[in-house]
């Protein structure tokens, strides 16, 4: 299997977690008794008593909400709300016979600066050779959250990072991730990038747009399953075309469990369905355990 072939399924599967949220409505709390919005600390009544019969929970999409970031991942905004920290660790390894890969571990940070804005830094490093990998940085800036109904978020991202083993920029990442909640379940997502712009001879200066989708589903209120493959990545420059089915057929299948309210574990298997001749199926097995630890007020 080719090079590229190969970092295909793995950036696929190492990035099926940026799909695993979702907008929730922005409607104001209200009182579910009378109608009339909640007013002050949604846990006591009006005059400071927990116990008072008056005492109301905002209420979001129908449902009480007690917490910024749910236990279930469908319900979770798209990035981080405002004070939120993310503390990450994933290891990942190719399982082919064939030829040996390195397994990669990867660190991760995320902050929410605004309940809009998050900023993301991710550090890789492999076990083989020299052990240096990237250093990386991105943000996301909230474009819509809670349109149509509820049901619609898009957010803008934008990443790159330095290579330290190649010295060199890595590429500049571009686009938007959006997810659409069909039903309460069920969502469609676009986890992006959409534009990718090489930047360095060390990295690669090959430009090319990408078309990334998934499906997630909400099976248990703490289990989140996900599938991740490209449509096609379509050459600007410098780069190749592929297009599904035809040239490779990537995906990822992933599964997510809210341990603890802080604490989300999981497991992602990629791989390609239509590999170059004379790999097959089993030559493109990759797999990835990650958890996230979430700091600050959830």
């Amino acid at each position: 299997m080719s090079t590229s072939s190969r970092l295909l399924i793995a950036s696929l599967a190492s990035l099926a977690f940026t799909g695993t949220a979702f907008a929730q409505d922005e409607a104001p709390a209200t009182d579910p008794a009378t109608g009339e919005p909640a007013v002050g600390d949604p846990n006591l009544a009006p005059d400071g008593d927990p116990n008072d019969p008056k005492a109301v929970a905002p209420v979001v999409d129908g449902a009480v909400a007690t917490t910024r970031w749910p236990r279930d991942i469908i319900n979770r905004v798209l990035t981080l709300p405002k004070g939120l920290g993310a503390a990450g660790i994933d290891v990942g390894t190719f399982l082919s016979d064939a030829q040996f890969d390195p397994t990669f571990l990867r660190l991760s940070l995320g902050y929410g600066i605004t309940d809009d804005f998050e900023i993301n830094a991710i550090g890789y490093a492999f076990t083989s050779d020299s052990g240096k990998g990237d250093l990386g940085i991105g943000v996301g800036y909230k474009l819509l959250r809670g349109a149509a109904g509820g049901k619609l978020e898009v957010i803008a991202r934008a990443a790159t990072g330095y290579n330290l083993q190649a010295e060199g920029i890595d590429p500049l990442s571009l686009g938007v991730q959006v997810q659409y909640n069909v039903t309460p379940k069920i969502a469609l997502i676009t986890p992006g990038p959409q534009l990718v712009i090489g930047l360095a001879d060390e990295t690669g200066k090959g430009k090319y747009i990408s078309l990334p989708v998934a499906i997630g589903f909400q099976a248990t209120p703490t289990l989140y399953l996900q599938a991740d493959t490209n449509i096609a990545r379509i050459k600007l420059s410098d780069s190749e075309t592929a297009v599904i089915f035809a040239d490779a057929t990537p995906l990822a299948l992933s599964a997510f469990l809210n341990a603890i309210p802080a604490l989300d574990i999981y497991a992602t298997l990629g791989f390609d369905l239509t590999p170059p001749e004379p790999f097959g199926v089993d030559d493109t097995l990759f797999l990835t355990f990650g958890a996230r630890y979430y700091f600050g007020q959830l």
